[in-house]
């Protein structure tokens, strides 16, 4: 019985290895949960229920235990039990390992309608190698299945039968792993000392069904939210919406990353004052930890908070009633604005994107891929993937502006940098002269080997983009064109869950005017955001179209 009873624990540490593994890096001792407290302090209480905030492997699988524990008791020790309880322990591990995966990569709880929509997003941009990816797949889940069963066989076989022990022990888990569950926050369930995966599926399921319930309003409830619905723009500037893909507020938060990053950031800012630009800068927080930036950009832009991927299907879907609901790029549009987006990722094919749902996001006159840009030069590689390209960011924003500009004025732009995307493949250092890049001779230095540490090539990232960021904003100054620069969201595997969820705004423009409502709206006068004073993404349409409608706006003459 003891060799039984130490083999099922032993299973137990297995189910909760990768919740361990994928936290190492923030929390490498797994015997942290042992450390005295305080002698005010209950936790020896609550590690009977909860090893929050812990990540250590030793909990308990209540699914798996439990049935092991009772087929053992009964007696059951072959055919339909192992099929069972094989399934139970295959599941279990599924469960637990993308429930880690969602809070120890995304620093989200699982939402499982929500993350097959990023699935569906990733499976769009490893298309050229699906096949091997889901031969793999299901080549692992085979072997997952063929361990457990075969787990189970010798597990049950060695149960004692009948022995009242098992089943006492088995009633014992019941009020640690049902106790105050239901109150219990969804995102710390994965901290419960004792789990069970179906229990939390279910609840999983039940967050979904909660974010479908708020997408059921009618058009005339959207419309209501409209704010800026008679607003009217009168000699009004071009605007140039950068998004810096992981530009996290950890190079302004965290002392060892602005020091390395502090000679380009002082660039930027020596750059911008000799070309006249005035700037406010803020600390914003993002929808999201990393993963998914749509989400990001689009509460940014739309004023409403969308931090999950089944609410943005259901909002940007053809019947949806949030149609009637105007966001920054609806305004400038129905201004007189021709709308550009510029997306220059290369290698994907029409049917692999669904530019009906961005067009509906965006509102673009104009969308300008790779193709569009007539582009000959080196590319880099985008997420690590071959066979998606990208061009180096200079040339792409540089390109996309000057085409945007002949199309006269006003104009919007809207860029999602790609060379910094992880895993952070930038060049080495921009050009001088951002045409000679269209040079298909040319040979691109990256100065980021695969041997770099993860930090040094973000680090390198950031650093290149912001000198093009810098080059840019300064040579397109004497334009009077209003920048806004932002970040989506933290560098996944630099930034850790304690540095939160903060982004650098910064709004650039020679109309000091302009750029002192966001000085008045809580911003910062200057390119450092103050790391104690945040505000949220979804903050930033309303500032921006109220700063805009001060400076610009213009009420129409009552009608005689």
């Amino acid at each position: 019985m003891i060799s039984a009873l130490l083999w099922l624990a032993a299973i137990n540490v297995a189910c909760f290895l990768p919740h361990y593994l994928l936290n190492f890096r923030e929390r490498p001792n797994p015997f942290e949960f042992l450390r005295p407290s305080h002698a005010s302090d209950n936790r020896g209480i609550k590690l009977l229920y909860s090893k929050l905030p812990f990540s250590d492997p030793f909990r308990i699988n209540f699914d798996v235990t439990t049935g092991v524990l009772l087929a053992g008791f009964l007696g059951w020790q072959g055919g339909v039990a192992q099929v069972v309880l094989a399934t139970v322990l295959w599941f279990g591990f599924i469960e637990i390992t993308y429930t880690s995966v969602m809070q120890a990569v995304f620093k989200r709880p699982p939402v499982l309608g929500s993350d097959l929509a990023l699935l569906t997003a990733g499976v769009s941009i490893v298309r050229g190698r699906l096949t091997g990816i889901v031969a793999g797949l299901l080549l692992t889940l085979s072997l997952l299945a063929w361990a457990s069963y075969s787990i189970m066989g010798a597990l049950l076989s060695a149960m004692p039968s009948g022995n009242v022990l098992l089943l006492v022990v088995a009633v014992a888990l019941l009020p640690p792993c049902l106790y105050n569950l239901r109150r219990y926050p969804y995102q710390k369930v994965i901290y419960r000392s004792v789990y069970s995966p179906t229990l939390h599926f279910a609840r999983n399921l039940e967050v979904g069904r909660g974010y479908q319930r708020m997408i059921n309003e009618d058009a005339a409830h959207f419309a209501a939210l409209n704010r800026f619905g008679g607003l009217t723009l009168r000699d009004a500037p071009n605007i140039v919406f950068v998004c810096i893909e992981s530009y996290g507020g950890v190079v302004y938060t965290q002392p060892a990353l602005r020091a390395r990053l502090a000679p380009a950031i002082e660039r930027f800012d020596s750059q911008r004052q000799a070309a006249g630009l005035h700037v406010a800068s803020v600390l914003s927080e993002a929808p999201l930890f990393t993963g998914g930036s749509w989400l990001s950009y689009t509460t940014f832009t739309y004023g409403l908070r969308i931090d999950n991927l089944v609410l943005y299907d259901r909002l940007f879907a053809p019947d949806s009633a949030f149609a009637a609901y105007e966001s920054v790029f609806h305004v400038l549009r129905r201004n007189g604005y021709r709308n550009h987006l510029l997306g220059p990722l290369g290698g994907v094919a029409a049917h692999d994107v669904d530019w009906d749902r961005i067009q509906r996001n965006f509102q673009a006159d104009v969308m300008i891929d790779f193709d569009g840009l007539d582009y000959a030069g080196p590319t880099l590689p985008y997420m690590g993937l071959a066979h998606r390209f990208a061009p180096p960011d200079q040339y792409a924003l540089n390109a996309a502006y000057e085409r945007a500009r002949a199309s006269g004025a006003p104009f919007s732009l809207f860029f999602l940098t790609l060379n910094s995307h992880f895993p952070f493949d930038a060049p080495a250092a921009k050009v001088d002269d951002w045409r000679a890049l269209n040079d298909q001779d040319l040979s691109l230095d990256i100065d980021q080997s695969a041997e770099s540490d993860t930090t040094s090539r973000y680090v390198a990232a950031m650093r290149y983009e912001l000198d093009v960021v810098t080059d840019f904003v300064a040579d397109h100054a004497a334009d009077d064109t209003v920048f806004v620069v932002f970040g989506d969201h933290q560098p996944p595997f630099v930034a850790t869950d304690d540095m939160g969820v903060t982004t650098p705004v910064h709004i650039l423009s020679r109309d000091a005017e302009l750029v002192a409502q966001f000085v008045d709206g809580g911003y910062v006068d200057g390119l450092a955001p103050e790391t104690d004073n945040t505000t949220r993404h979804e903050d930033f349409m309303p500032l921006f179209l109220d700063a805009m409608a001060r400076r610009y706006g213009h009420t129409p003459e009552e009608p005689s």
